[in-house]
């Protein structure tokens, strides 16, 4: 489900896409009706944080244990052991709330850890042809060195633009992107010790 993203009044406050806070998706979407209906028909559900638009919390969000409540807020109403984070535009780029972002999943890994759950964190990020941006390898690499936990990344195979030669195919270009990051992937895992054979 996504995209949870900053209130555009209070930066620590978490909101669906600003239209709606939790309490006002229950009652204006029937949100949590829907998610109870689907779970019981065997589905899961995995809350993304972010997006193109609008801010993502940690980029809004400065104090740090404000940001470690609002993303647990979302986590425990809708009691989910899976998170996305989708950082593109200045909550790819923006060093303090990467660092903010970071040490607040880890945290958040270790809460739900010291009371015997898990938190799956994954990342969603642009992609090229030519694999994972500069940008997105290093965001990569800081969670990893952080110690974050990563279950995995998805990548966003389209818009390439001009990274895409005119000759290639968004078939051709979207394979050579997934092949790409897997080699990187394996390389920034490798680094902190893990391998992904």
């Amino acid at each position: 489900l996504s995209f949870i993203v900053a209130d555009n009044t209070d930066g620590c406050i978490p909101t669906w896409g600003t239209h709606f806070t939790i309490e006002e998706a229950t009652q204006s979407l029937d949100l949590d009706r829907r998610i109870a209906l689907y779970r019981q028909q065997g589905g899961n559900i995995v809350i993304s944080f972010g997006g193109l638009l609008n801010s993502e919390l940690a980029v809004t969000c400065t104090d740090e244990e404000k940001l470690f409540q609002a993303y647990k807020t979302v986590i425990d109403y809708y009691s989910v052991d899976t998170i996305d984070l989708d950082l593109e535009g200045s909550g790819l780029t923006d060093m303090e709330a990467m660092d903010r972002r970071i040490k607040v999943t880890k945290r958040l890994q270790e809460y739900y850890s010291d009371n015997e759950k898990d938190l799956a964190v994954w990342l969603t990020l642009p992609v090229i042809p030519q694999g994972l941006t500069e940008d997105g390898t290093n965001v990569v690499s800081q969670f990893l060195m952080t110690g974050v936990d990563l279950a995995g990344v998805n990548v966003m195979t389209m818009n390439y633009g001009q990274s895409r030669d005119d000759q290639q195919s968004m078939s051709e270009a979207s394979i050579n992107a997934l092949t790409e990051t897997h080699r990187q992937l394996g390389i920034l895992y490798n680094q902190v010790g893990i391998s992904l054979n």
